[in-house]
């Protein structure tokens, strides 16, 4: 949790050309099904680019006292990860 800022550093962001939509049946009596759709118009997603959504933030958002974070790395540069 020391390496935050460098686990914010690896770019997040993605994009998105497809969704999932929520298909309900029999009124929900029968369960539901996912149906993926494939947008006209992609968009890219980037929550880091948010103010304040960051990990250097969760901190102050969140107790991260029983946190871990993994990390992944290539050739010794850090290239992503999950928390």
């Amino acid at each position: 949790m020391t390496a935050l800022g460098d686990y914010g550093r690896v770019p997040i962001a993605f994009e998105v050309d497809r969704v999932l939509d929520v298909v309900v049946r029999h009124g929900g009596l029968d369960g539901f099904v996912l149906s993926e759709r494939r947008l006209e118009v992609p968009f890219i997603k980037d929550y880091d680019a948010i103010d304040g959504e960051g990990p250097l933030t969760w901190a102050t958002r969140f107790d991260l006292s029983n946190w871990g974070v993994m990390t992944a790395h290539v050739e010794g540069q850090r290239v992503g990860g999950a928390g």
